[in-house]
């Protein structure tokens, strides 16, 4: 849709990576479903520019698209970074025990 090709085009998910890096790294499980969680209830802005035009029914269409790409872009790439940071975390954890 028309939505999901401007989610694409708008949004980077860096910040969602380093996120999910830093939680599952400092918290592990829990960082990783405490971070989830908020990603998937977080309100996502559509910029004005793509709705100005729109009748309420083709302004529905784009938001769904929109925010439905950018929540699943959004938890997939913390998911990964959160992985990392679990293994991080399991690899240091495992080398202080060995000493």
């Amino acid at each position: 849709s028309e939505g999901r090709k401007h989610a694409d085009e708008d949004y980077n998910s860096m910040g969602a990576f380093i996120g999910g890096l830093v939680s599952g790294f400092g918290l592990g499980a829990l960082g990783w479903g405490l971070g989830f969680f908020y990603l998937s209830f977080k309100d996502r802005e559509i910029p004005e520019s793509y709705t100005k035009d729109l009748s309420v029914v083709e302004y529905k269409d784009l938001e769904k698209g929109y925010v439905d790409k950018i929540k699943s872009d959004s938890r997939s790439t913390f998911s990964a970074g959160a992985l990392i940071g679990i293994a991080s975390l399991l690899i240091v954890a495992n080398n202080i025990e060995k000493k």
